[in-house]
């Protein structure tokens, strides 16, 4: 399945120069880029938490895979939803999601289901693929997302799949974890 975006030109520019020019204006070049497991990144509006995003993605190296874990905001029939083929589709272009890397993680864990509707409206995990876009220049993706029923258990249970999945995959994966909150960045300088 193709999954087109679906919040493009509310959560962020629809059109691919001024999502571009907006993205740019938020990045600090100088940034000094870390090595990272995973980030935490908020899924607001890019106008409300665009410049936190931009800080967090423009501070870690990135890989070309990223796993994007996301809270569903509306039922999904399941407590984690993946989508295991097809793309996703911003106004940067297109997606590929890592087909090998999910099935590893399904093969991993009972708890995650295979179901593209779960995505579909979505904006959780959206709002991160154009940052993801903007950095590296063939990226591709595993979309995972998590109802806001699931356990604490279960959530470690996730945890350890990714683990075992992520080593079993044999190449470098990104982890970004969408959070609705977004905190304040201070932009002095110490």
């Amino acid at each position: 399945m193709k999954r087109r975006a679906f919040v493009a030109g509310y959560f962020y520019p629809g059109r691919r120069a001024e999502l571009e020019t907006m993205i740019e204006r938020m990045v600090d070049p100088s940034q000094k880029k870390e090595n990272a497991l995973a980030v935490v990144s908020p899924h607001a509006g890019y106008v409300y938490s665009g410049p936190v995003g931009a800080a967090v993605f423009s501070s870690v190296k990135m890989p070309g895979i990223f796993i994007i874990l996301g809270p569903a905001h509306r039922e999904i029939g399941s407590t984690l939803a993946i989508q295991r083929e097809g793309s996703w589709s911003t106004p940067l272009g297109e997606v590929p999601i890592e087909t090998d890397l999910a099935d590893l993680l399904l093969a991993e864990s009972d708890l995650i289901e295979e179901n593209e509707e779960a995505h579909v409206q979505e904006h959780s995990l959206e709002v991160q693929v154009p940052f993801i876009q903007f950095f590296v220049e063939s990226p591709a993706i595993v979309p995972v997302c998590i109802s806001f029923e699931a356990s604490f258990g279960e959530l470690e249970s996730l945890g350890r799949a990714l683990s075992r999945a992520i080593l079993k995959f044999g190449k470098e994966v990104l982890i970004v974890a969408s959070t609705p909150y977004s905190p304040r960045v201070d932009t002095r300088v110490a």
